[in-house]
């Protein structure tokens, strides 16, 4: 067996030799301490033929950079920076891909998580808020002047709803899904989109409806209405709800 080179005190790398451990399958193994502090034994000739580097953390560090090159790259954000509605309050770490991470409280007082290339690239600027803000109101691209916050007519009542679902045998007018696919009860649906119809002595014309289709009927309004007319018209002809006289007919 060839003689031992002491290799305590050198330094390979990240690794620096304490101490001689012991010998197993004829190979030597040393005791070592990483930069990073962390404690680690090696094989001696890993060390001096460099296989050996680190204990895994360059290994580590170096897949988070081939991951994404663009990833690891330290902005400069400095607490009490503002962006948007977001002020840097202090240091987050790291995440799991090597971002820098900061803690932000937000204007409408909620603290949150950012990451700092989104802050430091305008890409986020605010909690989320913002973006619902955005969304609603008179923000909202489907805004119609703020109609869904009209009454609806007296009339339309909970009896009606009934006589409107059993019309239909409590299925969707427009896809056929029943109360109990649907999870709740039928929507019933004004087609001509007025709230006071019953009590304005217009037409009025109604649909059950799912909650899926019942979400699309905000967009497109006058396709929706030319469609489940033609539906009401062609299918039941015209009509769209029991009387309270035909309802306990059939319910008897």
């Amino acid at each position: 067996m060839r003689p031992i080179l002491n290799l305590v005190g050198r330094k390979f790398n990240r690794l620096t030799v304490v101490s001689f451990n012991r010998i197993e399958k004829n190979k030597s193994l040393w005791d070592c301490i990483c930069e990073c502090g962390k404690e680690v034994t090696v094989i001696g000739s890993n060390l001096t033929n460099g296989n050996t580097k680190s204990c895994k953390c360059l290994i580590k560090e170096k897949s988070i950079e081939n991951l994404n090159p663009f990833i690891v790259q330290k902005v400069d954000i400095k607490i009490g920076q503002i962006f948007g509605k977001l002020t840097v309050i202090e240091s987050a770490g790291l995440d799991k891909y090597g971002n820098f991470l900061y803690k932000c409280q937000c204007l409408c007082g909620k603290k949150k998580i950012i990451v700092g290339r989104s802050l430091a690239s305008n890409l986020t600027r605010s909690c989320g808020c913002y973006r619902q803000e955005c969304l609603s109101g008179e923000n909202s691209r489907f805004w119609l002047g703020g109609i869904s916050f009209e009454p609806y007519c007296p009339k339309f009542n909970n009896d009606l709803k009934r006589r409107i679902r059993t019309f239909f045998n409590n299925q969707c007018a427009i896809c056929g899904k029943t109360t109990e696919k649907n999870g709740a009860k039928l929507s019933c649906h004004h087609i001509e989109y007025n709230k006071m119809s019953c009590c304005d002595g217009k037409p009025v014309h109604f649909a059950s409806l799912c909650r899926s289709c019942h979400s699309k009927t905000n967009k497109g309004r006058e396709k929706w209405e030319s469609m489940l007319h033609r539906i009401i018209d062609e299918i039941y002809d015209g009509k769209s709800y029991y009387t309270k006289e035909e309802y306990k007919n059939v319910v008897h």
